[in-house]
């Protein structure tokens, strides 16, 4: 994503179906995201922080470029559309949430991966597949730093605690 942070939008055009891309018919939208445009998602979540745990924000795979905030809060971003990531959530955390996903795909107009897709499809290219387009979700962790019994060093332990529920 480049420096400027884009602008969030005022009006929302509808509703996505996430896996899918919003060029595939099963999102919902069937439109293609055109380079230099930016796909929004927008997910209310109803997520009370709790002590000791954290709320971690899983994406499988996003294409090709997004920046996650939470509350308004910028979590970080990605770069890539093939590979999976995680983002802590839990000092964005509050009662009531709104998380805000915001997604650029320059396709063959950056050199960035793309593999076969190309803006103008035909031979062996074909159409462009834009945003969160791999299983997403969250799940909560416990997590403690602490010194085992009689030893100077630090021993970390990390329970996971599952929930498939996407995002």
């Amino acid at each position: 994503m480049p420096s400027r942070i884009p602008t969030c939008p005022e009006n929302w055009d509808g509703k996505i179906l996430v896996p899918f891309s919003p060029e595939a018919e099963l999102s919902g939208v069937g439109r293609t995201l055109l380079p230099g445009q930016y796909l929004w998602y927008r997910r209310e979540l109803v997520e009370a922080p709790q002590a000791g745990m954290r709320l971690l924000l899983h994406f499988g795979a996003v294409d090709q470029e997004c920046r996650v905030w939470l509350n308004g809060r910028l979590l970080g971003g990605h770069t890539g559309g093939y590979t999976a990531f995680t983002l802590d959530a839990t000092d964005a955390l509050v009662e009531s949430n709104v998380l805000l996903v915001a997604v650029r795909d320059g396709t063959d107009t950056n050199e960035l991966s793309r593999g076969k897709q190309k803006t103008k499809r035909g031979g062996i290219w074909y159409t462009p597949q834009s945003g969160i387009w791999q299983r997403s979700g969250r799940s909560g962790c416990r997590s403690a730093i602490s010194p085992p019994c009689g030893s100077p060093r630090r021993r970390a332990q990390l329970r996971a605690r599952h929930r498939a529920v996407r995002i």
